[in-house]
């Protein structure tokens, strides 16, 4: 929680931070823009200077603004602002003066210049040093602290600014090309006052200034040269001639390229700065050669300008660029003035072009600055918008639009109220407070929206000042919050359902560190598991409770979870507080508070189950040992039934057979003598003794299938169906009858018994038959039982059925519904079949009415494994 709160505070500080840097970005734009526009116009060059101190010194702020400008070989101060009567007394003449009181000259017979605002206006300067910039200027802003680093510094200046507590200070030159018309010079009190980006936007005025100055100063020269030039005609050729010399000698001096027209435009003279910049020749310039040294794409304009002029007789004024001796092109402000002679009519043109290239630079930066302001305003990530004094837009982000869906519109000029008519009295106060110079913000603040929704805001409102500091608008911060708050109200919720929840839970849990295993949290369930109150668990680790039984266990659910193995019931012991050992069931899932991993333990008592299991483990024991015992007698009385069963089978077929031959002796010699009735008798003794016999047989052979071993393998079991089907070949074609068998599933079965289980089927469909010739067809398929695959065969007949009360009575061993003398058979085949069934673990089933025919359906397991 302590981070997510220095996080939001270090975004808060950056926050105010990029404010302030755009608010300053801002007023200096602004004071450049006006400085730069008022240096265009035309005001006298006193009246201008005087201005441009006024406007810096009320934009800046600073204590105190001066301006020195050249005045022979010393730079007195012009202008000041702030600055005390004694102090222009002490440092108004950068010359030191002799024992008269008058400026002295060095040992070269020149006049130095001395203090810090010398060195700046000689260029006596280390660009290399931290407080010099590349321009030439000096600043710092402790004064103080660069004479302690820098103390030979004591050496170069008189000491007046410290005297004066001056620690800010800056001293800007005015210079154009080689030419130095003074400096411009700022002092404040107040350490800490400038910034890179201060001193570059004063410097840009600086050079502006500079360079009006030098083409205010070119042109007065030439004009005073013009009109000297036209009183000496006037006076004669010889003073003519004297003042062309010095009308040359100035021309040549002055900055810019100067030339002089006749009245038909035929250019005849040219300055040296003009044949140094553009390297022609007078032979090359003469009449319109100047063309050449144009760039051909503007030069059809210039020439429709220039004649224009020439027919008018109005002055030329006019940009475009000039080719100079390195091939460049460089943008020059041409000027043209008509001379006039005493009837009025034009009969010179004096020009002058001045270079504008570092102007234009500047200009161009102005511009990018001014765009890389209005993208960072429109492309910051947060919702800003710029209202003027009367809540019109001015500038607007992105996200503003976004937010607030306006996506796509232009607001720029529209009034904020008919944007969002909804705008209650409470945020139009807001407004007219900050548009009177306060400052409100808001971190949470819920606003109705027209349609009855809640959006919260988090806003900032403040006022943005002009050139002049007057409050031209404000500025609107503000970040849609209403998810985060929702997130937030959700959250809470969340939290109090997750206590209820956890505290109500009939399970144990427990909320640990993982790091050091210490309880944050547990609930009820846990504490009456463990026998701990809450202060005696809260706070404390597992460790120190000795809550673990086993340390091994620990540290291996540890690993497994720390590993990103899911950690499920899995068993382990506890220690509870009186020393008890409870069993418990362990399930871990992970949970983050305040950025650190926490895990939220989920606990089951399950040591009454563990005590019953052990019970039951004892039981189990006790009951599989007397299962093995009952087994173990079981297959001994088994086997000796076993054996009973082929001693009774034997001994009792013994004397049937004596009956039967003794019968048959008795049929064979004595029949004469038994008369009818006799021999009657010895044939119903014959048969009694034959079904006795088959009687035996067949217990005998239910008894077997019950206690040998099945020889278990896979089959196929219509291969079996129809191998049992060939021991009725005689009997189907007696009858006229059929067998048809379908591909039957394979199956995990004895043979051996299966073929006798179909046999024992197909006999009993073949001997209860109808009229019709007998049909028996035989289906199978493979079903799910219990889970398990198992094969599935109905054996259905067109028999003459029987009444389905009797479907159980039926699989009873010597169970018949008809006498003997109706069908043979002694009622042992289905008993059988029934016991074959159960030996492989299936079941059968039987289906009929009378005179309806009967469906077995035997099922199967497809292995006897499952």
């Amino acid at each position: 929680m302590n981070e997510d709160v220095n996080s939001r505070e270090t975004l808060l500080q950056e926050r105010d931070a990029l404010r302030r840097e755009l608010a300053a970005r801002d007023s200096l734009d602004r004071l450049t823009a006006e400085a730069l526009g008022r240096i265009k116009a035309e005001t006298a060059t006193p009246e201008l200077l005087r201005e441009i101190v006024t406007l810096l010194a009320r934009g800046t702020g600073f204590d105190a603004v001066g301006l020195r400008l050249r005045e022979g070989d010393d730079f007195p101060y012009f202008q000041t602002k702030g600055l005390s009567e004694e102090f222009v007394r002490l440092e108004n003449s950068l010359c030191p003066k002799g024992g008269h009181g008058q400026p002295e000259p060095d040992a070269n017979g020149q006049l130095p210049l001395e203090c810090a605002c010398g060195m700046v206006i000689l260029g006596r300067i280390d660009r290399s040093e931290p407080f010099f910039t590349e321009y030439g200027s000096l600043w710092t802003n402790s004064n103080t602290e660069l004479l302690r680093v820098r103390p030979e510094l004591r050496d170069h200046i008189r000491g007046n600014c410290l005297a004066a507590g001056y620690e800010s200070s800056a001293l800007i030159p005015l210079r154009c090309d080689t030419t130095t018309h003074g400096l411009l010079q700022f002092e404040d009190k107040r350490p800490g006052m400038f910034t890179p980006q201060l001193v570059r936007g004063l410097e840009l005025i600086a050079r502006h200034l500079a360079l009006a100055l030098s083409q205010r100063q070119g042109i007065e020269e030439l004009r005073a040269a013009g009109r000297t030039l036209t009183h000496r005609v006037s006076e004669g050729t010889r003073a003519l001639g004297e003042s062309e010399e010095r009308f040359r000698t100035m021309a040549d001096a002055i900055p810019q390229l100067a030339w002089i027209a006749r009245a038909d435009g035929h250019i005849f003279w040219y300055n040296e700065r003009w044949y140094a910049y553009t390297g022609t020749t007078p032979e090359q310039m003469e009449g319109w050669g100047w063309q050449r040294v144009h760039d051909p794409a503007v030069l059809p304009a210039v020439r429709e300008r220039w004649r224009t002029s020439i027919a008018t007789g109005r002055p030329f004024d006019m940009v475009f660029p000039l080719r100079g001796a390195d091939g460049r092109f460089r943008p020059f402000l041409t000027r043209v003035n008509p001379l006039r002679d005493a009837d009025g009519r034009v009969s010179r043109w004096f020009g002058t072009n001045t270079d504008i290239s570092e102007q234009k630079a500047l200009e161009a930066e102005l511009r990018q600055r001014e765009e890389q302001l209005r993208l960072f305003i429109a492309h910051a990530p947060a919702a800003i918008a710029m209202f003027d004094r009367d809540m019109r837009y001015v500038s607007v982000s992105q996200r503003w639009l976004s937010d607030y869906g306006l996506a796509g519109r232009n607001l720029l000029g529209r009034s904020h109220y008919d944007i969002f008519p909804e705008i209650d009295e409470r945020w139009k106060g807001i407004h007219r407070r900050c548009l009177a110079g306060a400052l409100e913000r808001a971190e949470e603040d819920p606003v109705k929206r027209q349609d009855g929704s809640t959006q919260w805001l988090r806003w900032e409102v403040r006022p943005w000042y002009t050139a002049e500091q007057a409050v031209g608008g404000i500025v609107v911060f503000s970040e849609d919050i209403t998810e985060r708050k929702l997130a937030q109200q959700a959250l809470r919720e969340r939290e109090i359902q997750f206590q209820k929840v956890f505290q109500a839970s009939p399970a144990p849990m427990a909320i640990v560190s993982f790091d050091e295993s210490r309880f944050v949290s547990a609930n009820d369930a846990y504490l009456r598991l463990t026998g701990y109150a809450p202060d005696e668990l809260i706070g404390k680790t597992t460790l120190e409770l000795g809550i673990w039984d086993d340390a091994d266990t620990r540290r291996r659910i540890r690993e497994r979870f720390a590993a990103g193995e899911q950690v499920v019931d899995a068993e382990i012991r506890l220690r509870t507080k009186d020393g008890s050992m409870k069993s418990v069931l362990l399930s871990i899932e992970p949970l983050e508070i305040g950025n650190r991993p926490h895990v939220l333990a989920v606990t089951k008592d399950i040591t009454e189950r563990k005590l019953a299991e052990e019970r039951l483990r004892l039981s189990r024991d006790e009951l599989e040992a007397l299962v093995r015992e009952r087994t173990r007698e079981l297959e001994a009385r088994n086997a000796e039934l076993a054996n009973l069963s082929a001693i009774t089978s034997h001994d009792l077929q013994e004397p049937l057979r004596k009956v039967q031959v003794f019968g048959e002796r008795l049929r064979t010699e004595y029949a004469a003598a038994l008369g009818e009735t006799g021999r009657d008798y010895l044939r119903r003794m014959e048969k009694a003794a034959t079904r006795m016999r088959s009687l035996i047989g067949a217990l005998f052979d239910y008894s077997q299938i019950a206690t040998n071993p099945q020889a278990f393998a896979m089959a196929d079991m219509g291969a079996i169906a129809r191998q049992a089907a060939l021991d009725f070949e005689r009997t189907l074609a007696a009858t006229g009858g059929r067998i048809e068998i379908d591909d039957l599933p394979w199956a995990e079965v004895d043979s051996r018994l299966l073929h006798e289980l179909f046999h024992h089927l197909f006999s009993n469909a073949l001997k209860y038959r109808a009229e019709p010739p007998p049909l028996v067809r035989v289906r199978g398929e493979i079903v799910s039982e219990g889970g398990h695959p198992a094969a599935r065969v109905s054996i259905q007949d067109n028999g003459i059925g029987f009444d389905p009360r009797y479907k159980d009575k039926i699989f009873q061993p010597f169970q018949r519904l008809h006498g003997h003398t109706a069908y043979e058979g002694i009622g042992i085949g289905l008993a059988i079949v029934r016991r074959i069934v159960e030996g492989h673990q299936g079941t059968v089933t039987v289906e009929s009415a009378p005179e309806a025919g009967a469906r077995f359906v035997v099922t199967l397991p497809v292995s006897q494994r499952a």
